[in-house]
């Protein structure tokens, strides 16, 4: 136990988008549209061209314009699905020299962050060692997790970490041991401690289950995501000042994981909106659109269904309500046509 009254500190908030700059992120303040510009443009096109719209997104090509897969094709043991590609411009590779290089991940730009996500696949029992290798390598002090280890019977994610402080998860050099355990807002927060055998040292990261998403459907609750996509911020921010209080990278810290069970319908969904939010939050500015094109560069496959798509613009419409950046003119709903 490390002494917290809670996995969150109440008291440390996510670092305003303000007071921070990385130009090598592709999303920029400048690249969306005036908040009432933007939904009127969508409210013009409707949800039937919204649906064409993704259909053509499916067409975005890789970061680096070639979309070279190697990597992907020589390991697949490794891989939960043979149909999710791996882009090999922008996979996370693992370089402790341990195992494998290969991991099903790809590194993905935040807002003004240069790869401020790592979009994975959900561990199978041959890939638990690599993730808490990657863990390692990168820092990580957050990982989100957006699916049942087993929805409709069918196994979607391997469990990879120990829910009982009796148990200690061996990985070779790396050892996996549970530090405490927390509900907050009906989400699952799980403190796990990582050591190196090795040299004795220590890392530890925060898990955060948000099991209420079915999977290739979407959230039943709009603001109920919102709610879980500001805590997860927060968390980070907890995470970074308790964890790794010399960091002197991006202010928000290291990579954040993110996976679901494929690691590119729920995952990317969640980063794109995280992104969108603070693109909204920082500028009054977004293109849901825009934003999904350059993670699809970035992350093969992002966003896995229409209805994902239409989700992240309803969600960020309602935020904007919220917000009170809508005026009575432009609070028309998307019309069918």
């Amino acid at each position: 136990m490390l002494g917290w009254p809670s996995l969150i500190d109440p008291d440390i908030r996510a670092p305003s988008v303000e007071n921070y700059q990385d130009d090598r992120s592709v999303h920029q303040p400048q690249h969306g549209l005036p908040i009432a510009n933007w939904i009127n443009k969508i409210c013009l096109i409707g949800v039937k061209n919204l649906f064409r719209q993704f259909v053509w997104l499916s067409t975005a090509k890789a970061a680096d314009g070639e979309g070279s897969t190697c990597a992907f094709i020589k390991n697949p043991s490794l891989n939960r699905y043979t149909n999710i590609p791996l882009y090999d411009c922008t996979r996370v590779i693992l370089k402790d020299g341990l195992g494998t290089d290969y991991i099903h991940a790809s590194y993905v730009d935040g807002y003004k962050q240069k790869s401020a996500y790592i979009l994975t696949q959900g561990p199978t029992k041959n890939t638990i060692a690599d993730l808490w290798r990657m863990v390692w390598q990168e820092k990580v002090v957050n990982i989100v997790i957006l699916t049942g280890f087993f929805e409709k019977h069918r196994p979607k994610c391997t469990l990879y970490f120990p829910t009982s402080n009796k148990k200690i998860l061996n990985l070779g050099i790396f050892l996996i041991s549970l530090v405490d355990m927390e509900i907050q807002n009906d989400n699952l927060l799980v403190l796990v401690k990582i050591t190196c055998s090795l040299t004795n040292e220590e890392h530890h990261t925060l898990i955060a289950m948000y099991t209420k998403w079915p999977d290739a459907l979407i959230p039943a609750n709009t603001k109920d995501l919102i709610s879980f996509v500001y805590m997860i911020k927060d968390a980070r921010a907890s995470m970074v000042k308790r964890i790794l209080p010399n960091w002197v990278g991006h202010p928000k810290g290291p990579p954040m994981v993110v996976h679901c069970s494929a690691g590119i319908g729920r995952s990317a969904t969640f980063a794109i909106l995280d992104i969108c939010l603070d693109m909204l939050l920082h500028v009054q500015r977004v293109n849901v659109a825009e934003v999904t094109r350059k993670v699809r560069a970035q992350r093969a496959g992002a966003v896995q269904t229409p209805w994902q798509y239409l989700f992240l613009h309803y969600a960020v419409l309602v935020h904007a309500k919220d917000l009170g950046y809508t005026t009575a003119k432009e609070k028309a709903p998307l019309h069918a046509g």
